[in-house]
């Protein structure tokens, strides 16, 4: 009888083992060559595009979600690599994820042994920009912002790959100025003035705004229309 108790507890620990092995999405993340790329911002988000959660791959390239999804989507993004997006159907797989490089010159804005040009905070993407703006690359505000992973320029407007249109946040504030004339400050601001930009795929209620946004931090920056 002991012996079948003890069996039994083996069998219950094994099913047990294999149940939370399948709750993992995970995968890979390299360039054509198959080496590692280390810093992608891997985001999981729903078939109908809904930000469940975001990570960053390792050195290796390796990012790992405890999530179990049957239908689900991931948008792959870096500074250097042009972004990517994947919907999958299929569960308990390793995915493994190519990314090829942007055809531009910001490879050579990454130093080794700088600090992060990404961090994460909760749901939010925060990038300090620092490296980007020291640059000749980037001139105006504009530019740092269509500079950034998974931010695009479609019809005179920027977009986020997996979510579409975008809200402008201005120092965590939504701006009374319409969408064009925040595109017109922001090609008239110097990137200099850029201090940090905050990527929210889902943004959270205290902004009383829908959908993804990017939030601007900057100095007091004086325009025609006040102080922002």
């Amino acid at each position: 009888m002991k012996r079948l108790i003890i069996l039994g507890i083996a069998i219950c620990a094994g099913t047990l083992c294999t149940h939370l092995s399948a709750q993992v999405i995970e995968g890979k993340v390299t360039d054509a060559s198959q080496q590692g790329i280390d810093g992608a911002t891997v985001i999981l988000q729903s078939a109908d595009s809904v930000f469940i959660e975001a990570t960053i791959t390792d050195k290796e390239g390796n990012f790992h979600f405890r999530q179990k999804r049957e239908n689900y989507c991931l948008t792959v993004q870096h500074l250097l690599f042009q972004t990517i997006r994947k919907c999958f159907q299929e569960n308990n797989i390793r995915h493994h994820i190519i990314m090829h490089p942007k055809d531009n010159q910001l490879r050579e804005i990454i130093i080794e042994g700088e600090k992060p040009l990404l961090k994460m905070e909760g749901s939010k993407l925060i990038y300090d920009i620092t490296q980007l703006t020291n640059t000749k690359l980037v001139t105006n505000a504009y530019e740092v912002i269509k500079n950034l992973p998974g931010i695009m320029e479609y019809n005179g407007t920027l977009t986020l790959a997996g979510s579409g249109s975008v809200n402008i946040l201005l120092n965590d504030k939504v701006s009374s100025m319409t969408y064009e004339q925040i595109l017109t400050l922001l090609k008239s601001m110097p990137a200099s003035r850029v201090e940090k930009v905050e990527i929210m795929y889902t943004t959270p209620p205290q902004y009383h705004v829908r959908g993804a946004s990017i939030n601007i931090h900057t100095p007091k920056y004086k325009t025609d229309e006040g102080k922002l």
